[in-house]
């Protein structure tokens, strides 16, 4: 009886197998190409649209766990960045003391302080810096408390497209802020 039922199954499914229709709302995904001379593009429904990108950002990474920091210089080897790799706070506020800093990726929690302090140290010094806090724990209330403070947060083990579109975050950032506006009643 048992065998019956399975040889109907199988040759009903190797007969006629059902394809799963596609919605039709579903559009591909955009591409994204970068080139050597520092034009990203962009293509949706045949259309490309072109944006000027910097040409290099500088990136630190603040993590005293040996396996996010090389996990992070290894995702961020082959991008348009001069990373800066220390494993302390106190650290990091010296580098961002000696040259400006685009992006921080610094984890939850350092051996002498938290994302918090340079958080703080960044905004008396009026830098601005985009922040991607890592999260180690994956506690819910450390996730919404760096996005309630304006920072991105990933978890780890970090996924390579998630640190691409924090640096590409951040370089449109300085981008934006590289530019001068030109007020409504000049233009």
């Amino acid at each position: 009886m048992f065998s019956l039922i399975g040889r109907y199954f199988t040759l009903f499914y190797k007969v006629s197998p059902m394809p799963l229709p596609l919605p039709r709302y579903a559009a591909p995904p955009p591409e994204k190409t970068g080139r050597a001379d520092g034009v990203w593009a962009c293509e949706r429904d045949g259309v490309l649209k072109e944006t000027e990108m910097p040409s290099e950002v500088a990136a630190l990474v603040v993590s005293p766990r040996l396996e996010n920091r090389k996990a992070l210089l290894r995702i961020l080897d082959g991008l348009p960045a001069d990373v800066f790799a220390v494993g302390r706070i106190a650290q990091a506020i010296e580098v961002m003391e000696a040259r400006p800093i685009a992006v921080i990726f610094c984890e939850e929690r350092v051996s002498d302080g938290t994302y918090r302090d340079l958080m703080a140290f960044a905004a008396a010094q009026q830098k601005n810096v985009q922040f991607v806090v890592l999260l180690t724990t994956g506690e819910w209330p450390e996730f919404l408390e760096a996005l309630n403070l304006g920072a991105e947060a990933l978890r780890c083990p970090l996924q390579p497209t998630d640190v691409e579109l924090a640096l590409i975050h951040a370089m449109r950032k300085e981008q934006r802020v590289s530019v001068p506006r030109v007020s409504a009643a000049f233009a």
